[in-house]
């Protein structure tokens, strides 16, 4: 048997503050100074004896089972501690000893077992041959039958006798310290089939959590041919005070892994091949780690489970796994912003996505990946990258907050990925595109769309709720301008300004310089007919999928790049009519989409839209030969408030004239009740010119979807307004 015992004689003048002390190790002595009432002792079990001055009674605080005290008759205070199987933690116990006329606490202090610190990469083979005595497994987590307590001592090992004791002990846990993890494909294979930025570089959290120069073993099985790494990243604010964004990464084999890592953070399996559908699982037991988990719906996880993680979490960063999506989100928030309502909240991240995939058409096409969308904090703003979604730390919080969650912000951002390129992404539609997700996701959970609901105008809509939609039926539809000129609040006071740039042809070929006219336009107004497209093929059922056929055509198309903006912008309005047999170019026409273009626009860059009518003739020719039959002929006016009227082709109802207006200023509020089936309002002077179209719900403040009101623009000279219906019927409903 290997003797681990020590023995210790200490000579405590029970009176005194100053006490000699000797340590015998196997028959060694040695003396110094004790300068307080604390003892300190090794992992070891280990028996101490002190000798006192006097017999004091002697009594141990809470009776802890890994220590025992007593006074012998010779004055000799014998203590025994167990061995300390922690590896983290140290621990204390205090005794008490009391005489008539004094008493005095000896505090004990056992260290944590830090037998991990002597493996090696050198002597890890040594440490294998020993655990196989004992465990049945690679991992390390099942002993042989008949392995016991009393085996404990033929073991050697310090650290290898650390485990046979932990899987003895009952209370070892390895819901995360023991776990299986799965390839995904490649992140760059992945964008060029779906023709988006990056997915999850973060898969497979372990749920452990691992601080800064910490040693750990790590046992691993069934790594094939395709290489398997540890990822340690942390995403929490305690970053920015030093290394900003630490990751490190560990390449990992099978059997037994030593690493000493180099910063904090959560730790992350990264296991990607183009082979995935083919590949092993990896199993991997992260011995003695710190758990401190992570949040999955797939594996059925509840709120039960959510409130438990919240108050056990060693990390400030909590992974919440969906079918579709992976959150790295600061705790901080979630405490304060989620503290009962996990399930709920991670199903809101996993249905945002699910109606972007929608869009995508990866539902309808069975193209939906294993990969996972992602976000986390970051130290500042909210963008998009080529990871993900980013939110600045403070601003956590709406989207942490189910019942205050930031709908649009969270579907732009994850839409910024999402866009596909170059086909539903060419110049001038970087802050565009992405938009018609943000649409759709809050329109399906928000109730509030931004379009209609919360974005103000300029001009004398400028702080009307829709204003922003009101300038593209100001801009565009009734003023005809092109479809990336069209004023909106962002820019509206910037300048034209002369700027010199390379030229190209229609064809893109690049000639000489040439001096422009050069001022950006809102990004926003720019939305609205992309979102009118998805509300009348989707929502109103007119062409289902119609986007998601468009996208699938995109990701099949292989030589997208080499077509000009111009191009593009022309390629996609020929797809929407093939996709959905349906000849939308009047609709373009109106929005100013199908116009000549000869600008010179910056958006992630400076570049040129050239259409010319050469481009506009040949499309039409090619849609007339097809035989289409044109939409609905008033979708321009098509939004939020009005999608049913189209769905149900429902004529609009007649009242008498000024029935339920009311002017004020340079506005006539028409209560929707009395003019039922209208999708919008036109007003007119004496002359019969249309003055201005005003957006059906134009500054509603109602809650909910159901307009209750419309503020109808009446502008000098007005004269009379029109209710305008689907089919293009209009009935007179406001008169001066």
């Amino acid at each position: 048997m290997i003797k681990r015992q020590l023995l210790g004689f200490i000579l405590l003048a029970f009176t005194g503050s100053l006490f000699p002390i000797g340590i015998l190790k196997a028959q060694t002595a040695a003396s110094q100074t004790l300068k307080s009432d604390t003892v300190k002792l090794t992992y070891n079990r280990c028996d101490t004896i002190i000798q006192l001055t006097n017999r004091p009674n002697c009594s141990v605080e809470k009776y802890p089972a890994w220590l025992t005290a007593t006074v012998t008759e010779d004055k000799k205070l014998t203590i025994s501690v167990s061995e300390h199987y922690n590896h983290l933690e140290p621990r204390t116990a205090k005794i008490i000893l009391r005489d008539s006329n004094n008493s005095r606490e000896i505090v004990i202090w056992q260290q944590a077992n830090r037998s991990v610190d002597r493996i090696t990469a050198e002597n890890a083979e040594e440490l294998r041959k020993e655990l196989a005595h004992y465990f049945n497994d690679p991992l390390c987590t099942n002993l042989y039958p008949g392995i016991n307590r009393g085996n404990l001592e033929t073991v050697t090992n310090d650290y290898a006798r650390l485990l046979v004791h932990n899987a003895l002990s009952g209370i070892y846990t390895t819901r995360y310290r023991v776990g299986t993890f799965e390839p995904y494909q490649t992140i760059d294979s992945l964008k060029k089939e779906l023709k988006t930025s990056g997915y999850d570089p973060y898969e497979n959290p372990t749920g452990i959590y691992f601080t800064k120069g910490e040693k750990l073993v790590l046992f691993v099985q069934g790594i094939g041919q395709t290489p398997v790494s540890l990822i340690i990243k942390s995403f929490g604010k305690e970053q920015y005070k030093g290394e900003k964004y630490p990751e490190s990464s560990y390449l990992l084999k099978n059997g037994i892994n030593v690493i000493e890592t180099k910063n904090r953070g959560n730790g992350y399996i990264s296991y990607y091949t183009d082979s995935y559908q083919k590949a092993p699982k990896v199993k991997i037991h992260f011995a003695q780690a710190c758990e401190s988990g992570y949040f999955d719906i797939r594996r059925g996880d509840t709120n039960r489970d959510w409130e438990e993680l919240l108050a056990t979490a060693k990390s400030d960063i909590i992974d919440i796994i969906t079918p579709r999506i992976h959150v790295a989100a600061p705790i901080e928030a979630l405490q304060k912003d989620c503290p009962k309502e996990g399930l709920r909240l991670a199903r809101i991240y996993d249905d945002v996505v699910r109606l972007e995939h929608e869009i995508m058409g990866l539902i309808l096409f069975n193209r939906e990946p294993k990969n996972h969308q992602f976000a986390r904090p970051v130290e500042g703003g909210i963008y998009a990258d080529n990871i993900g979604a980013a939110i600045w730390h403070g601003g956590f919080s709406s989207w942490a907050n189910p019942d205050k969650f930031g709908y649009w912000g969270f579907a732009h951002e994850l839409g910024h990925v999402n866009q596909v390129r170059p086909g539903l992404k060419w110049g001038g539609t970087g802050e565009v595109t992405n938009n018609i997700y943000s649409a759709w996701v809050n329109f399906n959970m928000d109730n509030l769309p931004n379009l209609e609901k919360r974005l103000g105008g300029i001009n004398e809509y400028k702080k009307l709720n829709g204003g922003r939609f009101q300038c593209y039926l100001e801009e565009g539809v009734r003023q005809g301008k092109n479809w990336m000129t069209q004023e909106g609040p962002d820019y509206f006071n910037s300048k034209l300004q002369d700027r010199t740039v390379q030229d190209e042809d229609y064809n893109g070929k690049k000639t000489g310089e040439v001096t422009i006219p050069w001022k950006n336009y809102d990004h926003f107004v720019r939305v609205v007919p992309m979102w009118q497209l998805l509300l009348y093929t989707q929502a109103a059922g007119k062409s289902e999928n119609a986007y998601g056929k468009v996208i699938e055509g995109i990701r099949n198309y292989p030589n997208e790049e080499k077509l000009t903006n111009g191009q593009l912008q022309i390629k996609f309005m020929r797809s929407f009519c093939d996709s959905t047999q349906i000849n939308f170019l009047p609709f373009f026409e109106k929005a100013g989409i199908l116009k000549p273009y000869n600008h010179y626009f910056r958006d992630y860059g400076d570049f040129w839209i050239k259409i010319s009518q050469e481009m506009i003739d040949e499309l039409k020719a090619y849609i007339a030969a097809k035989g289409y039959p044109e939409a609905d002929k008033m979708i321009n006016y098509i939004n939020c408030y009005n999608w049913q009227v189209f769905r149900d082709s429902a004529k609009l109802q007649t009242n008498k004239v000024n029935a339920g207006c009311t002017r004020h200023d340079n506005l006539v509020r028409i209560e929707n009740d009395a003019w039922r089936n209208v999708i919008g309002y036109e007003t007119y002077n004496s002359h019969g010119k249309l003055l201005r179209i005003s957006m059906l719900g134009l500054g509603n403040t109602e809650p909910g979807k159901t307009q209750t009101y419309t503020e109808v623009l009446w502008p000098e000279g007005a004269a009379y307004i029109m209710a305008v219906g689907y089919d293009g019927q209009r009935v007179k409903c406001f008169k001066k």
